[in-house]
């Protein structure tokens, strides 16, 4: 293929990397980026992960690629304050949740960080990752959501925290 770049010529020090370990249920720290992660329910065999992100007194929850959190997670996020959470919603309207979410699953992820005081019930929800699994138009979603309080997300989407 012409002009193509062999990735796995360069290790991560030629690439600037500096590669470290997210452990769930502990900050990682780099430059002026916070980062918290917990256990995220995806594939069977995989070790996922959903992160906290905080910076400059802002805290971002990504709730992308899992089902509905475990006992274990949920745990691990008691105590941590939020301005917003983006969710995964890849089954749209579907109450489906395994390795994604859709419908209430969605719901229910936020109004438990609510209920848990992690995010305030005028916290920013955004409902996001969707793809052709979730089997409805963009339209659809946000009639769908954004009564129950949602954002919904979109392509070059920025929210102001």
């Amino acid at each position: 293929m012409r002009g193509a770049v062999d990735v796995h010529a360069y290790s991560p020090e030629d690439l600037k990397l500096n590669l470290r370990e997210a452990i769930d249920g502990r900050w990682l720290t780099s430059g002026d980026l916070e980062v918290f992660s917990i256990p995220a329910v995806h594939a069977t065999g995989t070790k996922a992960q959903c992160q906290v992100l905080r910076r400059q007194g802002k805290t971002f929850f990504v709730c992308h690629d899992t089902g509905y959190l475990t006992e274990e997670a949920w745990r691990m996020l008691e105590g941590l304050r939020m301005d917003a959470v983006v969710i995964d919603a890849t089954f749209g309207l579907r109450d489906l949740s395994g390795a994604h979410m859709g419908g209430k699953y969605v719901i229910a992820t936020r109004d438990r960080l609510v209920e848990m005081g992690c995010l305030s019930k005028d916290g920013i929800a955004i409902a996001n990752h969707f793809t052709h699994n979730s089997k409805v138009l963009h339209d659809e979603m946000c009639a769908y959501f954004e009564p129950k309080g949602f954002l919904v997300g979109y392509d070059g989407m920025t929210v102001e925290l």
